[in-house]
């Protein structure tokens, strides 16, 4: 036999989580099982799942869009603009780094940029050059020149003719 109280508190703990159909208090004093007691899944508001089905593949799409248009742009752009210029002390050879324009950066990624780091002479012959993932990587603190090498940390380090 189900008590009224117990049968009562079970519905209100349940009814935060679960809508119950009222059961008839006749059935719960003669010690009778209810049979009418049907439990639902709480409801979910069809708008917002709707709104999460539809704007979550746009969204994601999007972002492969964009990703995708970058490498591309980045292996294929033309466009270049000098980031950076580092001359050694006596002005025979200069190291140049390029930055590849990209179609689409937010904010404050202009340095994360890929380009090019090129070693010229004093007559603005290219001697070397190479490909680098962010321009940023070449900076004061990883240039160093000696009298027969330059070196970059951990791009290249290239012999001076």
């Amino acid at each position: 036999m189900v008590p009224l109280a117990a049968a009562g508190g079970i519905a209100r703990t349940l009814r935060g989580i679960y809508s119950c159909r009222p059961v008839c208090e006749s059935h719960i004093r003669s010690g009778l099982k209810p049979k009418n007691i049907h439990m639902t899944m709480p409801r979910i508001p069809w708008r917002r799942c709707l709104a999460v089905a539809v704007l979550a593949p746009v969204v994601s799409l999007s972002c492969t869009v964009i990703t995708a248009t970058n490498m591309f742009a980045a292996g294929q752009s033309t466009d270049l603009e000098t980031y950076r210029t580092f001359e050694r002390p006596d002005g025979a050879y200069r190291l140049v780094v390029l930055r590849r324009q990209l179609p689409f950066a937010m904010p404050g990624q202009a340095s994360d940029a890929p380009g090019i780091v090129r070693l010229l002479d004093r007559k603005g012959k290219v001697l070397r050059q190479t490909e680098v993932e962010m321009v940023q990587f070449v900076n004061d603190n990883t240039v160093t020149w000696s009298r027969r090498s330059v070196h970059v940390t951990l791009v290249v380090d290239w012999s001076l003719p």
